[in-house]
């Protein structure tokens, strides 16, 4: 048995040399014919396939003759392509069923070469000198062409209307004439980038920006020699990070007659196809058996799934063994390294300790920061933390049972956390004692009011929201003005929450979703970790406009909360009539306004005293409402101007299960169905999604997700 490692760096530390972006598109044959050696294939949508594409014919009716895998000699159109036939003869043209499947390598980039330009209004017309092989949904950067700089920019290809043009909305609008142009017009597809940030071995690991075609990956450039005949185990780790997109992993091998030319014999996928959902590292393994008439052969690790464009993966430790059962992973290293990592393996944890007089400075209360020297010279140290690591204690109900030994098996619930805070003040000169005695009382003056407490424990902050519970002591203990104290906090919420430091006053970490409505061009959905061990509860934010009813739901814990009513969007309405009777102001506006009593509004374009924000108060009629104002009365009668109001925000707390529209509790929780799940996030990936069923388009409205990941212990 051999084993090679694919990776060029004998230490496993990914190298992007002799890697590419793979692709693997799969079209359905509608048509096709022959002409002598020149096979006409028509797929029944725009197939992106390129010349030097090599295609896998196989299902037509009837025409075997067709069938096998050559290399693509022409593309006339987005649906049509050509190759070269090993025999000669005619096959008239006629409907036809069957597949044309390419798999290989792909460019990081589509670049074409623009030949004419246009706008009308805010739609950009964009010809290429050739076919482009672009479709809806891909996402264009234009740049270069003749002065026309307000067609320049990122963005998303909105229709095809022939194989060498595409159109697109621009931020701005008005006309531009067509016109010879020049200029280039690029669509990113997978790419690749070597990062040091993580890696499963070594320093380094190879990571993969999808493309939204099915089976994004890598593949190797560099054909590897093997024997006809033989089996192949193919291994290597994969890894989904944080707030990425979980999915099937596989591998594939492309087997070849040659080591630079020649055709691909045939292409192999895995039976085993290996799913990741967490953000650890995974094994994917495959074993394959070469062809009898391959010599070389590339493989390929690939999410076999359409994905979202732009969503990452990481690949590391690749292995190739020629042996038909895969093997354990081992890195190429001496007898010493390995007795080392035996050792280090075997080592048990140390217990979490605070760092102490190292002053790291690594623990906070209330906004005052521990093991450190501060302004003065005085050192604080926090010597230990009663209660922060294991879990609070918990009360669980004794049921009996009335008619039996032992009790019921009931559900209970863990108390409040309770925390010993112990340290040790050091003064350089006793006259500065009272003064940083002061300091700790200030600091945990935690009765009417609490406090955040936070560690930093290496791989993140965590923090409890505490106030003072049972003895304070606070005792000098030598004449050098040497301070002990000893002070018990208790957190109401046991969990223990990952800070953001990014939000210094909450701590949250946040994700948007934009509402996907009954089309299905938009996802509506974000993968959020909670890479605690505990769940915890998310704050939503809901902005319209919604038609409703809409879903928020966790789909991997199946948790949903419905909004059973509209919400409004931004909205502007024109005033005809204004008046001012004992400071209340009366406005008519030209159309119904469909406000309520206690929006907030904004008028301008009346003058004073009427312009400014102001609280509705009441609604006379659908085109009439009132709000007050101090000022000299004033006859009602025309004026314009304009009232601005919404977008409605609906917030959703499921930690206490409170609910806020537009900042107002009340009549909020109506917006909701009686029954709901109040969303958690559970340890590991959660996928949130936000769906607007009265929605037949695609909706605006947006779902903003605050939240911490949160520990027990």
């Amino acid at each position: 048995m051999s084993r090679s490692n694919l990776f060029t760096n004998p230490t496993y530390q990914t190298n992007t040399t002799g890697w590419s972006a793979a692709q693997n598109l799969n079209k359905r044959i509608i048509n096709s014919q022959r002409s002598a050696t020149t096979a006409t294939i028509t797929t029944s949508t725009a197939h992106g396939f390129l010349v030097g594409d090599s295609v896998t014919i196989s299902g037509t009716n009837g025409n075997s003759v067709l069938h096998g895998t050559y290399t693509i000699t022409a593309v006339p159109t987005s649906v049509t392509f050509r190759y070269t036939t090993a025999t000669s003869g005619t096959i008239t043209s006629a409907a036809d069923t069957g597949t044309a499947t390419v798999f290989g390598l792909a460019p990081s980039a589509n670049t074409k070469t623009i030949s004419n330009s246009q706008r009308s209004t805010t739609t950009a017309l964009i010809t290429t000198s050739a076919s482009h092989g672009f479709v809806v949904g891909d996402v264009v950067t234009i740049a270069g062409t003749n002065g026309n700089t307000p067609l320049h920019g990122t963005y998303t290809i909105t229709g095809v209307p022939s194989d060498t043009t595409f159109t697109y909305t621009t931020s701005t609008s008005g006309t531009i004439t067509s016109a010879a142009d020049t200029g280039t017009a690029v669509v990113a597809t997978t790419s690749l980038a070597l990062i040091t940030s993580d890696h499963f071995v070594g320093s380094s690991s190879l990571e993969i920006t999808k493309s939204a075609q099915a089976n994004s990956g890598v593949i190797t450039t560099d054909r590897v020699a093997i024997t006809a005949l033989s089996s192949y185990a193919v291994s290597g780790y994969v890894k989904v990070p944080s707030r990425q997109e979980s999915g099937s992993f596989s591998i594939k091998a492309i087997w070849y007659n040659a080591s630079t030319a020649g055709s691909i014999v045939s292409i192999s996928d895995d039976t085993a196809i290996s799913s990741t959902s967490s953000s650890g590292w995974k094994r994917v393994t495959a074993v394959f058996t070469a062809p009898a008439t391959s010599t070389y052969a590339n493989f390929a690790f690939i999410q076999s799934t359409a994905g979202t464009k732009a969503k990452t993966f990481l690949l590391d430790a690749v292995l190739l063994e020629e042996s038909a059962s895969v093997g354990d992973f081992f890195t190429n290293s001496n007898q010493a390294q390995e007795n080392a990592k035996v050792k280090l393996a075997l080592t048990p944890l140390p217990a979490p300790t605070f760092t102490g007089m190292k002053l790291q400075a690594d623990i906070s209360l209330n906004d005052f920061t521990f093991n450190t020297i501060d302004e003065y010279g005085v050192v604080w140290v926090v010597t230990d933390l009663g209660g922060w690591w294991q879990h609070p204690s918990s009360e669980i109900p004794d049921i009996q049972r009335g008619w039996g030994d032992g009790s019921y098996d009931v559900k209970g619930r863990y108390n409040a956390r309770d925390i010993t805070f112990e340290g040790v003040i050091l003064t350089p000169d006793p006259s500065l004692l009272a003064a940083a005695r002061d300091r700790l009382v200030a600091a945990t003056n935690l009765v009417h009011s609490g406090a955040w407490l936070k560690t930093n424990e290496g791989t993140s902050t965590r923090a409890s929201y505490v106030r003072l519970s049972g003895d304070v002591q606070i005792e000098t203990v030598n004449a050098r003005g040497r301070t002990e104290f000893s002070i018990g906090l208790r957190a109401a919420d046991p969990i223990k929450y990952k800070w953001n430091t990014t939000d210094p006053v909450d701590g949250y970490s946040n994700v948007s979703i934009t509402c996907r409505g009954t089309s299905t061009s938009q996802d509506g959905s974000e993968i959020i970790e909670n890479e605690g061990n505990f769940p915890v509860s998310v704050y939503l934010t809901v902005t319209g406009p919604l038609s409703g009813p809409a879903v928020i739901s966790n789909d991997t814990s199946e948790e949903f909360i419905t909004i059973t009513d509209t919400l409004r969007a931004a909205t502007t309405k024109t005033i005809n009539n204004r008046g001012l009777t004992d400071n209340l102001v009366t406005i008519s506006t030209t159309t119904t306004h469909g406000l309520v009593a206690g929006d907030v509004v904004t008028i301008s374009g009346l003058g004073s005293p009427y312009d400014g924000v102001a609280t509705v108060l009441s609604i006379p009629t659908t085109s009439r409402f009132t709000y007050e104002t101090v000022g000299s009365n004033v006859v009602y009668g025309s004026a314009s101007g304009s009232v601005d109001y919404g977008p409605d925000v609906l917030e959703i707390d499921t930690y206490d299960r409170s609910v806020f529209l537009n900042g107002a509790y009340s009549g909020a929780r109506s917006k909701l169905e009686v029954y709901n799940d109040w969303i958690n996030l559970y340890p590991g990936n959660n996928t949130i999604s936000f769906y607007d069923e009265g929605n037949t388009v695609n909706p605006t409205a947006t779902l903003s997700v605050d939240y911490r990941s949160g520990w027990l212990s």
